[in-house]
Order: structure tokens, then sequence, then C-alpha cells
């Protein structure tokens, strides 16, 4: 297994973990924490399908390479939709605004 492999493997996981912890209050610094592996783990994944996929290259699909571009666009998806729904929503619970108003708001008009 190449070495980008298994850091893909590794910040994957910790993407996860720091993610739910993140978001679940467990840990008052995971947030903190989450935000750097985040960046670092979307600037890898960018890099690293960049370079294998690019169009001056011939590259054998993998199962695990299956699963980093998976992996990866999923937990883009998810990173960015997610979170920015998940934070539009509170920030308009925290002025006051009744939540089916809020996501009426924000995602309706």
């Amino acid at each position: 297994m190449e070495h980008y492999e298994n850091l893909f493997i590794y910040l994957t996981y910790s993407y996860y973990i720091f993610f739910i912890l993140a978001h679940s209050n467990l840990w008052k610094d995971a947030p903190i924490i989450f935000e750097e592996i985040s960046f670092y783990y979307k600037v890898f994944v960018a890099g690293t399908l960049a370079i294998l996929f690019n169009p001056f290259t011939k590259t054998q699909l993998t199962d695990l390479r299956r699963r980093m571009i998976f992996t990866g666009a999923t937990s883009l998806l998810f990173g960015i939709g997610f979170t920015n729904i998940y934070n539009r929503v509170k920030d308009s619970l925290e002025k006051g605004v009744p939540l089916l108003t809020a996501i009426k708001q924000k995602f309706i008009n």
C-alpha cells in the first residue's frame, strides 16, 4: 500500500471522528481540531485526485482509489452542505425565528 493511501485512511477516520465530536459538543476543542483536519483533508483529497486522475496519465482504478473518490466526494458534499445548512438554521434559531419559519426562509424563498 502506498503512503498516500495510508494517509488517506487515517485522515478519513480522523475527519469522521472529529466531525461527530464537533457537532455533538462532547469536547469543547473538537470544532477547532475538526476545522484543521477538514482543511487538510480537503486539500489532500483534491491534490491526490488531481495527480492520480489527470488527463496525462493512465491510472488503474483499484478498490481503494474507488473508495477514495467516493469518500472524498461525499465528505466534501456533506462537509460543505450539511455544515452550511446546520449553521444557517442555527443562526436563525438564535435570532428567535421559529424552526419551520427559518427553514422556509432559507430554502424556499
